[in-house]
């Protein structure tokens, strides 16, 4: 059952109106009808107020499939092949994946999936700009005229695309798990 009919069936168990469900979670009333309709997917906070509002857990809201494994794998494969967005955008291995973490975070095992990735592009975002804040140095160090931080960058972006297509494997195969070395942040 999709979000918007869980909610529809809880406000008319709780013998509310779309009305009444909206001034008790201080959402408009144009939203609850936009998520009771599918016509929009809501972010966690929404559906946290809506199922407190409803008196019951943001879990039961949310339930779409309990065994849909493909809309999950579908949602974290999307989480982490947002990354790719750095060859583009700088920080577009971040502020993506966020984005879409953000949107299906309501889900846990894509919350903690989508933490995951998350987390693993900000030990590595910092790890590489530390490491392009050096090379000028280490060029002076080394007294060479290549520049080293072309050589650190081009580095930085293979390793970074490698591990996405690494984990995008293994999400194909059900295994959401991360690589396990980072900062623990989100």
């Amino acid at each position: 059952m999709s979000i918007g009919k869980n909610v529809w069936k809880h406000r008319k168990a709780a013998g509310l109106s779309q009305a009444d469900l909206a001034e008790k979670t201080l959402l408009s009333l144009r939203t609850i009808q936009r998520i009771e309709n599918d016509k929009n997917t809501p972010r966690s906070y929404t559906i946290s107020v809506l199922a407190e509002a409803l008196g019951t857990e943001p879990g039961t809201l949310t339930e779409e499939k309990p065994t849909d494994h493909r809309l999950l794998s579908k949602r974290i494969a999307s989480i982490n092949l947002a990354v790719l967005s750095m060859v583009i955008i700088p920080f577009g291995n971040l502020i993506f994946p966020i984005v879409l973490w953000n949107r299906y975070a309501y889900n846990e095992v894509i919350d903690e999936a989508g933490r995951n990735v998350i987390n693993f592009q900000i030990t590595w975002s910092l790890i590489t700009y530390t490491l392009l804040a050096f090379s000028p140095f280490a060029n002076d160090w080394l007294d060479t005229t290549f520049p080293i931080i072309f050589m650190v960058l081009i580095t930085a972006m293979v390793v970074n695309i490698a591990v996405v297509f690494r984990t995008a494997s293994r999400i194909r195969s059900e295994n959401y798990e991360v690589s396990k070395w980072s900062l623990r942040l989100l």
